[in-house]
């Protein structure tokens, strides 16, 4: 992927994901989170569905760097809904052999327009002085 192609407003992701209780019981063992969520949703695990959804899109090299995050929850969601999951450039800057992306993520179901809202920053490893 040409990195150097994207622009404020490109749409760079948008996916679906179920939020199955398989998935739900994978998360929290691999975050090791024993807390009871019963038929809800633990938010983080929406956000990591979304930024997961944009790493892969966005096919990033070895060598990134995942800088910040900032994440808004707006309403709780119950296992087996779907949520729409959609990431757009806010910038693109190349400094000191880096490209640092940042990128608005948004979710949603069908009931709800907004579930969360977050920012991520990442930094790319610049392959070529032109990039």
């Amino acid at each position: 992927m040409d990195y150097s192609q994207l622009q404020p407003e490109n749409i760079i992701s948008e996916n679906q994901y179920e939020i199955s209780q398989d998935f739900i019981n994978k998360y929290t063992e691999s975050v090791k989170d024993d807390s009871v969520y019963n038929n809800l949703v633990p938010p983080m695990a929406i956000s990591a569905l979304s930024i997961r959804g944009v790493l892969n899109d966005l096919n990033i090299p070895g060598g990134t760097v995942h800088l910040n995050q900032e994440f808004d929850y707006f309403s709780a969601i119950h296992k087996n809904e779907i949520i729409n999951c959609k990431a757009t450039i806010i910038s693109n800057n190349v400094r000191a052999g880096w490209r640092f992306l940042v990128i608005k993520l948004e979710t949603s179901t069908k009931q709800q327009p907004i579930i969360m809202t977050g920012k991520s920053t990442i930094m790319i490893p610049v392959e070529n002085e032109n990039d």
